[in-house]
């Protein structure tokens, strides 16, 4: 556990750097949605509405979290993707995809993706984590993306197309 906190930190700080050196260019462009891929170092809750038994819903997760309940973030609070989410000026944490509390009108600035236990071998999800979708197997997630790809370029004002202009972040967060 020490080993990954350090591991974290390191990231944190290494993405901090990255942000406080980039070209001027690219520091002027206002971001407009993060979209957020990985394991439990950055699930937002999208295991809390799946079959697994990978859950963070419960006490004492959440304790410093807004209201002090569970969210199903692996975290006492929010987490990193959250505050890069403020930090762009979005909202002050980014949504679960599978959240029944918000729809697609919430994610055009930003959703999760990532969920706890779904790791970089196949075998790892399929011991901990039950498929969300049959029609996509064991491309679950990218299945998730596509659908909801299309969901969000059909409302009005968005074009998630190859002609989408608006800057966005994605953040990655997997493996050991």
């Amino acid at each position: 556990m020490r080993e990954a906190s350090k591991k974290s930190l390191l990231f944190i700080q290494l993405m901090l750097l990255l942000s406080l050196s980039a070209p001027p260019h690219y520091a002027a462009a206002k971001v407009t949605a993060i979209f957020v891929f990985g394991d439990s170092t950055v699930d937002a809750g999208n295991n809390n509405q799946i079959p697994t038994m990978l859950r963070s819903n419960f006490k004492p997760y959440g304790r410093d979290f807004a209201g002090q309940k569970p969210t199903g973030r692996f975290s006492n609070g929010r987490i990193a993707t959250d505050f890069y989410s403020e930090a762009f000026g979005l909202r002050p944490f980014v949504p679960a995809y599978l959240d029944p509390e918000y729809g697609i009108k919430d994610f055009a600035v930003g959703v999760c993706f990532a969920s706890a236990g779904s790791g970089l071998d196949v075998a790892t999800s399929d011991v901990l984590v039950s498929h969300l979708d049959p029609l996509f197997g064991n491309q679950r997630s990218l299945g998730s993306i596509y659908i909801w790809k299309f969901c969000l370029s059909n409302l009005p004002g968005h074009n998630l197309g190859s002609d989408y202009k608006s800057p966005c972040e994605s953040a990655q967060s997997i493996g050991d």
